[in-house]
């Protein structure tokens, strides 16, 4: 397989079918802890069952940067609404270059209904490159 082959796979080949969902009213602390604890670095943030966000853990570097209190700033605060999606049916290569173009790592692979059904990321990718 060559990498235009791979990148002309769905999204769906190499995308992480699983996810990590918090509510917006959890802590900065509790997301850090829940993102070092499953080895990801983005989680996606909730109203209820709206997903209103997502938070990276670059998100979180920013916030300590900014001196924010772990404990005390909500997801609410910190969670960046413009949520980048591709649909699990798209190409790869437009996952990379979704990517790109957003400046981020991470993309929410989203079904026909716009719900997230998981997580494309650039170690996603390069994974499926490396395997050539």
């Amino acid at each position: 397989m060559t990498v235009n082959t791979t990148l002309a796979q769905p999204v769906s080949r190499c995308m992480t079918d699983w996810f990590i969902t918090l509510d917006q009213s959890q802590s900065l602390r509790q997301a850090s802890k829940a993102l070092r604890d499953r080895g990801i670095g983005l989680l996606l943030v909730t109203d209820g069952d709206e997903l209103v966000g997502v938070l990276s853990e670059r998100d979180i570097v920013t916030a300590l940067a900014d001196d924010d209190e772990l404990d005390g700033v909500k997801l609410a605060d910190r969670a960046r609404g413009d949520i980048l999606t591709i649909s699990a049916t798209d190409t790869l290569q437009t996952g990379v270059d979704r990517m790109v173009d957003g400046g981020t790592r991470h993309l929410v692979v989203v079904d026909d209904d716009g719900l997230p059904v998981g997580v494309l990321s650039a170690r996603d990718v390069l994974s499926e490159l490396s395997a050539l």
